[in-house]
Formats: structure tokens, sequence, C-alpha cells
């Protein structure tokens, strides 16, 4: 019961008088042919769909970075119709100064078959933002051409230079307490020191128990305020008397409280 394709030829013979006697033909199975056929315009048709929906920047590009292909996400980013980016150098997608790098991009696929890296574009009304290229090849029927897919990271990178200034901005602040500081994990393992710290106990101490490093012994101090802290989600306050490296045993008032929590709340 299964329907098969074929292929028909055919070829009419004639007698001396010019008229039809017989005809000659033959019959080719394209079953399997018409199912690959069938099978590559429902891949092609799956892959258009994704290339349409995939929100980060899609560029096809032969060798010489003309744009033959461009999706509706790259349109939107950079500005241009699809019109006006085919047939276009890819080029013109490069903030001043990085054009160098499209080669670098072309010389870094053909050798090892993919690439990725960070670079500065432009957009059409001249304003240049922070972009992740990965590159790949794509080979075809049309031949061989080069797959960019772009992601607008601008707003990544403004939030790390947001925080690479907050965490300055910290240290600056922290680097003029003349107070004595420290940070502790729950098991009161010390995971970080102040210079102030350093200069009246001495170097070392990270991944020790602030008992052992300050106190010279393993076991938490009785009626621990860091302890106490961590149990009652609350600021502690208790004077402490502690040996400093120059042989003196000073008495410190010392505030405690948590710093961070994790994400379950603890």
């Amino acid at each position: 019961g299964q329907y098969l394709s074929w292929t028909n030829r055919a070829r009419t013979i004639f007698d001396t008088h010019g008229k039809p006697i017989r005809q000659v033909g033959a019959c080719t199975d394209v079953t399997a042919r018409r199912e690959s056929e069938s099978e590559l315009r429902m891949r092609e048709e799956q892959y258009r769909v994704v290339f349409q929906s995939v929100n980060d920047c899609l560029l096809i590009l032969t060798r010489d970075g003309t744009i033959v292909e461009a999706n509706p996400a790259a349109c939107s980013v950079y500005g241009y119709s699809r019109t006006e980016l085919l047939h276009a150098n890819s080029r013109m997608l490069l903030a001043p100064g990085t054009s160098h790098k499209l080669d670098q991009y072309f010389e870094e696929i053909d050798t090892l078959g993919a690439c990725e890296f960070e670079n500065m574009n432009i957009r059409k009304d001249g304003t240049i933002f922070a972009v992740l290229v990965h590159g790949s090849i794509i080979e075809s029927r049309r031949g061989r051409h080069y797959l960019g897919v772009i992601r607008d990271i601008s707003e990544q990178k403004e939030a790390e230079a947001a925080i690479k200034k907050s965490e300055a901005k910290l240290a600056g602040i922290v680097g003029s307490i003349t107070d004595a500081m420290w940070m502790v994990d729950e098991h009161c393992n010390l995971v970080w020191v102040n210079h102030v710290t350093r200069k009246l106990f001495g170097k070392g101490g990270l991944g020790n128990t602030c008992s052992s490093f300050f106190l010279g012994r393993e076991q938490p101090c009785q009626d621990c305020g860091m302890l106490k802290s961590f149990a009652q989600r609350t600021k502690q306050e208790y004077e402490m008397t502690i040996p400093c490296q120059d042989g003196v045993t000073r008495t410190f008032w010392c505030t405690t409280n948590v710093a961070t929590w994790h994400e379950d709340g603890s």
C-alpha cells in the first residue's frame, strides 16, 4: 500500500511515413530523493524560523565581509532595514578603529572553525556599543559563508563599570578607616582582614578561625559575639582583650553583625 514517486521518460518511434508505431520508456524510482528533498525543505523552514526569531543579531557574510542575510534582531539593533544591510559590507557596523577585528575574525574561523571575541560596534545613528561576537562557518549549496552571532552587551558592560566604581569607592572608604576590621564565614574562618588588622596582629590568618589567629586556640571564644550575630541575626557589642604582634595585650571594643546572606536567607 506504499505510494512511490517515479520519474518517467519516453520516446516515440515513427515509421518511414512518420506514423508513430511504438513508444520506448523508462521509469525511475525517485521516492528516496523526494523524501530527502522534503526533509531538506522542512529543515530549511525550521532554520528560517529560528533565524527570524532569536533575540541575538545574526549576520551571514561572505569572506570579504559582504552581508548576504540579516535577521530582524540585527535590523533592530543596528537601526538599518534589511534592504540596507543586504549586500553592504559589515565593516560599516564596526566602530572606528576596530575594522581590523573583522580580518582576525575570518582568520580565526578559517583556522579553528569558530571564534569568540568582544568588540565595539556602531549603530546607524552613530551610537557606539559593546558586543560579544561568536563566529562559525556555514557550508551550503551556495558555498561557504560565515555566521556571526552578535549580542549587545552594553548594559552588562555598564553594570560591570558601575560595580568596579562602587568597589573602588568602598575600597577607598575601608582604606581610610583606622579601626581593625575583618570578615568571617559562618564557621568563623577569616575570609578578609583590613590593613589595620594586619598591622596589629600580623599578616596571614585567612582560612583560619578567628580564635586561632587572634588568640592562638582552636576552640571558639565562650559567649562569642560573632556566633551570636549569626544565630540571632543581630548586632553584638562587647569588650575583648587580644594580644597584639608587638607583645602588648590590648582591650578592644568589638562590634559584630551579619554582612551577607545565603540565597535561602541563612
